[in-house]
């Protein structure tokens, strides 16, 4: 499976994103390399769950990631 997009291996990577697992848990678990999983995510309109190793590299954290609603506009919160 590893490097080409099989309808299996699509779906698997669905159902992981669904379960907030971060791409390169992914990644992992499908043989596939982390940027392959990221642009296959893009493609398909899903946002990935926050990967705690771009937080230990400045990047966005856990709490940093953006909110999307059904319609994949962004979704803004408001914290008091």
């Amino acid at each position: 499976m590893a490097g080409e997009w099989t309808l299996e291996a699509v779906q698997a990577l669905k159902t992981m994103a669904q379960n907030r697992e971060p791409a390169s848990a992914i990644a992992m678990r499908l043989g596939m390399d982390l940027d392959a999983v990221r642009a296959k995510l893009l493609q398909l309109g899903i946002a990935p769950a926050p990967d705690l190793r771009d937080a230990d590299q400045g990047e966005a954290g856990p709490g940093d990631a953006p909110r999307v609603d059904a319609a994949g506009d962004e979704v803004r919160l408001h914290t008091m």
